[in-house]
């Protein structure tokens, strides 16, 4: 019954009726149109028989007509829902969502994945952190070996001058006695 209750509702969402609207809708229709059916006649045979043949008649119709009716009425709502009944593959927009349903423990368990995600994201975050700021000291550093470089190739640069320099001076007294020697030659 729950499973019927619950199809009904569907079928109410989606139609705007149900299967059980339209099997009384239906009913109601033919309830209407025998008790018209019914007066018609009786106002017939008024001339035929007597009124108390008349309410007995009408008693044994509405009876057959009540006991065929409740023998067929499953038969009724069974093409009504061959027709409106929504095949249980389908699924409503707004019930989409609910097409999956989770277990109280699963639930936990992505609960628990989810802290873990945000636990792991921190640390990634304070490890990036980190990670810049090893980076800008390495730049740092790397700035300060470019200066570095730079001072030890003007010390290698000066050394060579002195280097140079030293060996001009070394050369210094030959190079008087040279300069001597030809004054000398150039006096005579």
């Amino acid at each position: 019954m729950e499973l019927e209750d619950r199809e009904e509702e569907y079928e109410c969402q989606f139609y705007c009726f149900s299967t059980s609207d339209v099997v009384t809708r239906i009913t109601n229709s033919m309830d209407v149109i025998m008790a018209g059916l019914i007066k018609s006649i009786s106002n017939k045979l008024t001339n035929i028989m007597t009124q108390e043949e008349i309410e007995s008649a009408k008693r044994s119709f509405l009876a057959s007509y009540n006991e065929s009716l409740v023998q067929h009425q499953a038969q009724l709502r069974s093409i009504v829902k061959t027709f409106l009944g929504i095949k249980s593959n389908i699924l409503l927009e707004q019930d989409r969502c609910q097409s999956v349903q989770y277990t109280p423990e699963y639930e936990k368990q992505v609960e628990q994945e989810v802290e873990n995600s945000k636990c792991q994201l921190r640390a990634l975050v304070v490890l990036e952190s980190r990670l810049r700021q090893c980076l800008k000291n390495i730049l740092n550093e790397e700035t300060l070996m470019n200066s570095l470089k730079a001072q030890f190739q003007h010390i290698v640069e000066l050394r060579g001058g002195l280097e140079s320099l030293q060996e001009s001076t070394a050369k210094l007294p030959q190079m008087e006695e040279l300069c001597k020697t030809l004054k000398e030659k150039l006096d005579f």
